[in-house]
């Protein structure tokens, strides 16, 4: 579905349903497309909400903590070795 800039000022919340309805709308300025409406559910987020369900991956829904991996000390500093391959 496309449709202008102006009609989405004037129709948003109808255009809002129609996008849930459809999963994207297209919206032009001067006959050429600017931007696109989409479902908030993209393709990564329906990965994710499979690997919860079929217990890969387990979130209960606060702030990831990152994971508890050690870094062992002595090596070269990351800095240091960004600047040498930049060259």
């Amino acid at each position: 579905m496309r449709m202008s800039v102006r009609e989405l000022k004037s129709y948003l919340s109808r255009f809002l349903a129609e996008t849930r309805a459809v999963r994207s709308v297209e919206i032009s300025s001067l006959r050429k497309v600017v931007a696109r409406l989409v479902t908030g559910s993209s393709g990564q987020e329906q990965a994710i909400e499979r690997l919860l369900a079929q217990g890969p991956a387990q979130w209960d829904g606060s702030k990831p903590t990152g994971a508890s991996i050690r870094l062992s000390s002595g090596g070269p500093l990351v800095s240091d070795l960004v600047q040498e391959d930049r060259g």
